[in-house]
């Protein structure tokens, strides 16, 4: 703490000197001010026969005084027009004196009454002759006049302390202010040293220079409080600083040649009888006193300038000795902190510096391998071929260059380890560019290595069975086409989907299918060769690429695959499972396309053998007229997709007429749907709807068909009277979301429920018997009525009538058409209408063609017809 508390008042010195030198100078200036208009020569003239302290000398002091305190207070116009008034004060009088003018300054506020009642004794030397003050020729004291050395004094005060004002930082003005307060120093210190040391008889010294000795003091103590406060403006000592000593000197030393060749001359007129003694003694002096000052000046100024030279070069080396040792320091402890291996050598590859961490990896302390090559402490092998890597620092020694380690090195620590690392070195240059060393930073990459081979295996295997995934065995598939391709090779592709998986998945939950999935894995493995590849392409899909492989041997191998799962038998917990394998074969040879057009054939191949009653292998041939219906299928999905997005199906509707007297008085109407192809033709519903049925497509096609319905609804006017028979699909049927949808529809167009009849197909509503009772039952109870369409199509349609409660029987039109020719299926019609009309249905015909089988079919007491016959279908237009 008193550390601290001696600093903050060395820092603020200059501060508390200018603050005293300002109120001792205001102080001085106010009480000789009062002492002339008083009358009190005591303070006036301070001791007899000695210069009086001239009022406007005392205005000055009192100005410069308050220039000083405002400086500290930074209140800088109220002390730079303080300044000014004080350089007015003193520059004004020295025009007078030079131009031998008198300007009225002198007595402008008060009478001088003192001056001229002075003693005249010529005993005590007073200026009778004319002496030189500040080079000028001064013949006696004029009536309230300061001196010329006095006014020099001032002048030289008010430009320091004007300086001072207006400069805010480092500025050229700094050097004004330092000479200028340099000089009043220097006038001040003469004058007082004059009177201190007595020279010559009483109080001559005074005349000799015309400053007071109150005036003395006070130029003195301002003086050297404006020359702190000027060096208080930069960090250090400025450059000017000698100069100012300097200037000093040299003002001093013009002062005492003066004083001395007028004193010269006074002596002379007192002893006329010696002149020459007298100036033979004294005009040495003074020339010597000149000289002498000239020479020490510039000594003075010399010796400052190189000692301080030397300061900064003697600072400079020490700043720069404590920065390379911080810098040493901080790099020694950053080699030390990081977590990176460093090795330094020469320029012969001996190592000179191991850090911490390098001593760590390689098992060697610094102080056992300094000095040593590096070869024998970092030894470096390649991780799978085991053959020595070439050392970067040897390498990077001879390039000159910044040498990398090649990829999979493994470092031989001092006990035999293994440890995978990463590195590089690069060559340590002088000033000179010359190659001095060389230095290699390493870690260990152990873990990252082990973690990226994870993550590779990862990203190209089936985390669950251990085979490769499908994108790896695309890549694989790539290459086989590629090879078959370039050196006419045969290969083979097996495409893999396990029968009956489901019934394992659904039974015993995921963890069963997931155990099944692992130990088909291994059966499959044992299989095929180990250059072959095996893959699980998703779910319970598996892929083999059989490389050259004749379509013969893959016909056996596929084959044995299949038998292996067939006779394999899956035991979890108490249930025994039987699974089978439909596989799709396809062979790759030069002619094969590529690798997505064999992908599609395998899938389609393996589809084909599911259709054929499953377990079994199924060859791809170009000319399989399955597999191209089901390809053709399969390009209908994506068409069909596409026509969905824009818009491009369109609805139709066919009139179902009334023919018997017991039919509701009912427009009735069923919603069929067409497609525009992408030149706008009309496309036959059975060219898309099996596709869309195989491929889940129908349930989204269903609700755009009543979605469309609906909105036309909305859009027109309407007959109370009229029904629209819309079909179903058994996908849609099956969808548990698929009622609420219809809610929201019939709510959103306000449609009314009983104009709206639905048509389920008799195979539809047989393959799910339960859902579709659930299904109609809601949907009457709602306000709709069904159609069961397709009826006597199926084996056992009359069993399941009475189950299903419809409201219409659309009788099968394959019985409808050849009712005239074929006695049987008249005899089905008839059969059909009877049973409906004694279980309260309404009978429609559709497919009726002609006049004749309508008359036929209202004789047979059919309700409705339906058919070109009747009507055909056109645009459904809603009035």
């Amino acid at each position: 703490m008193s550390d601290l508390s001696t600093l903050k008042i060395i820092s603020k010195a200059p501060k508390l000197i200018a603050l005293f030198a300002g109120g001792f100078s205001i102080f001085l200036g106010f009480i000789v001010i009062v002492a002339w208009h008083i009358h009190l020569v005591a303070i006036i003239q301070l001791l007899p026969n000695s210069p009086a302290m001239r009022y406007n000398t005392a205005l000055a002091f009192f100005l410069s005084g308050w220039a000083l305190l405002a400086l500290i207070k930074k209140w800088r116009r109220v002390a730079a027009g303080l300044s000014l008034l004080v350089a007015l004060i003193g520059s004004l009088t020295l025009a007078q004196y030079i131009f031998q003018v008198d300007i009225g300054i002198d007595q402008f506020f008060i009478h001088d009454y003192l001056t001229n009642n002075l003693p005249t004794s010529s005993n005590t030397l007073r200026i009778s002759e004319p002496v030189q003050q500040f080079l000028i020729k001064v013949n006696g004291p004029l009536p309230g006049r300061p001196s010329p050395n006095t006014a020099l004094g001032f002048t030289l005060l008010g430009v320091a302390s004007l300086c001072l004002s207006v400069v805010r930082k480092r500025s050229r003005l700094l050097i004004i202010a330092g000479l200028s307060s340099a000089g009043v120093i220097a006038i001040g210190l003469v004058s007082l040293l004059g009177y201190i040391t007595g020279v010559g008889t009483a109080y001559k010294w005074g005349h000799l220079i015309g400053v007071a000795i109150p005036t003395a003091l006070g130029l003195l103590i301002v003086g050297v409080s404006f020359q702190l406060l000027a060096l208080e403006r930069v960090d250090r000592l400025p450059r000017w600083f000698p100069l100012n000593i300097g200037f000093g000197l040299f003002t001093a030393n013009i002062f005492l040649w003066q004083a001395i060749n007028s004193w010269k001359n006074i002596v002379i007129k007192q002893l006329s009888n010696i002149t020459d003694e007298v100036q033979s003694l004294l005009n040495p002096v003074a020339q010597l006193v000149l000289l002498e000052g000239l020479f020490l000046t510039l000594l003075v100024i010399l010796v400052l300038y190189y000692a301080q030279l030397a300061q900064k070069q003697a600072a400079r080396l020490k700043l720069t000795n404590e920065e390379l040792f911080y810098e040493k320091e901080l790099a020694q402890i950053t080699l030390n902190s990081i977590g990176d291996a460093v090795i330094t050598t020469d320029a012969t590859s001996k190592i000179e510096y191991l850090n911490p961490v390098a001593e760590m990896l390689t098992g060697w302390s610094l102080q056992e391998v300094k000095g040593l090559p590096l070869r024998e402490v970092f030894r470096i092998f390649h991780e799978i071929t085991r053959e020595p890597t070439e050392n970067p620092v040897e390498k990077a020694l001879k390039s000159g260059q910044i040498v990398g380690l090649a990829n999979h090195t493994v470092l031989i620590t001092r006990d035999e380890k293994e440890i995978a690392i990463d590195d590089s070195a690069a060559p340590i240059r002088d000033r000179y560019n010359q190659i001095v060393g060389a230095v290699m930073v390493f870690h260990d990459c152990t873990q990252n290595r082990s973690l990226s081979r994870e993550i590779t295996w990862q990203a190209s295997h089936d985390s669950l069975t251990g085979l490769v995934n499908r994108h790896e065995f695309e890549q694989c598939l790539e290459q086989a086409v590629n090879s078959a391709r370039t050196y006419n090779l045969e290969h083979a592709l097996c495409y893999l989907d396990l029968d009956q998986f489901k019934i394992v998945n659904d039974t015993c939950g995921h963890a069963a299918g997931d155990q099944l999935l692992r130990q088909v894995t291994t059966l499959l493995q044992t299989k095929i060769r180990q250059t072959d590849v095996l893959a699980r392409l998703g779910g319970d899909e598996f892929g083999a690429v059989l490389y050259k492989c004749s379509l013969e041997q893959a016909i056996r191998v596929a084959e044995v695959m299949r038998e292996t799962i067939q006779e394999f038998r899956f035991v979890w917990e108490d249930n025994i499972f039987s699974i089978g394998a439909s596989i799709g074969l396809v062979e790759i040879n030069a002619k094969t396309e590529s690798r997505i057009s064999l992908l599609s054939y395998a899938d389609a191949a393996c589809y084909a053998a599911k259709n054929k009653g499953r377990n079994r292998v199924h060859l791809f041939k170009s000319d399989d007229e399955e597999l191209l219906q089901q390809r053709g299928e399969m390009q209908w999905v994506s068409r069909i997709t596409k026509a969905l997005e824009e818009n491009r199906f369109c609805l139709y509707s066919q009139t179902i007429v009334a023919i018997a007297p017991t039919a509701t008085p009912e427009t009735h109407y069923e919603i069929l749907l067409r497609l525009r192809d992408e030149k706008g033709n009309l496309v036959a519903p059975m060219a898309f709807i099996p596709a869309a049925e195989r491929y889940n497509l129908m349930p989204t096609i269903d609700r755009w068909v009543i979605n469309t319905l609906f909105k036309s609804w909305s859009l027109a006017e309407h007959n109370s009277n009229t029904s629209y028979a819309i079909n179903l699909s058994g996908t849609t049927i099956n969808d548990d979301q698929f009622i609420s949808f219809l809610h929201e529809q019939f709510a959103l167009y306000q449609v009314p429920p009983q104009s709206i009849c639905f048509e389920i197909t008799e195979t539809v509503a047989i393959t799910n018997l339960t859902k579709a009772c659930q299904f109609i039952t809601e949907l009457q109870r709602y306000g709709c009525r069904f159609s069961l369409d397709d009826f006597g199509s199926g084996m056992s349609s009359f069993t399941y009538l009475k189950t299903l409660p419809v409201d219409y029987l659309k009788i099968d039109g394959g019985f409808v058409q050849n009712i005239i020719e074929n006695s049987v299926d008249d005899a089905m019609v008839e059969a059909i209408t009877r049973i409906g009309h004694v279980m309260g249905l309404k009978i429609i015909a559709e497919f009726v063609e002609n006049d004749a089988i309508l008359q036929r079919i209202k004789a047979l007491g059919v309700d409705y017809a339906q058919g070109y016959g009747v009507a055909k279908p056109r645009p459904l237009i809603l009035n």
